[in-house]
């Protein structure tokens, strides 16, 4: 895997969904969803976990 001896990478993935104790208005409904977790995995390497870099947006 492309020099995987010399890369240090990891994948961020954000969980979207509607947190378990909303009603469903018809405006919530409509809404955009919340990220409700976030699941970190290492691919290669030993990643520095103080240089991640994700967008914040939620």
């Amino acid at each position: 895997m492309f020099g995987s001896d010399r890369v240090d990478f990891a994948m961020l993935h954000k969980i979207y969904g509607t947190p378990a104790k909303v009603e469903l208005t018809s405006e919530a409904r409509y809404s955009p969803l919340r990220c409700t977790g976030i699941d970190i995995r290492i691919i290669a390497g030993d990643p520095d976990p103080d240089m991640r870099n994700v967008s914040l947006q939620s």
